[in-house]
């Protein structure tokens, strides 16, 4: 079809995220589909900072560094809509960890 976009068999990657699956964007419908699995997806570095006062002060330095404080303008993700079936092996957060996870 014109203006869409189908991955068949897609292995994406951004370290240290890695997603295999399917997946079919639909430009006219602003619609993504299809399943996607991935093997660990760690949000650890995600979550604040624990520990002493040093320890954090350290952790929130490294991590300035890296992001930026600009607002994020996500108004974008209201605009379409996804049918998405997601596998995860693995899911880390905040030191919790949840197995074989389907949605």
């Amino acid at each position: 079809d014109a203006g869409s976009l189908r991955l068949d068999n897609a292995d994406l990657r951004s370290d240290p995220v890695s997603l295999t699956g399917n997946i079919v964007w639909d430009h006219a419908a602003r619609r993504i589909s299809g399943d996607i699995a991935s093997g660990v997806i760690d949000l650890d570095p995600l979550v604040p900072p624990s520990g002493s006062g040093a320890e954090i002060a350290a952790q929130r330095a490294d991590t300035a560094r890296r992001w930026s404080r600009a607002p994020l303008d996500l108004l974008w993700i209201g605009r379409f809509e996804a049918d998405l079936d997601v596998r995860l092996q693995v899911l880390r957060f905040g030191g919790m960890r949840a197995f074989d996870l389907q949605g």
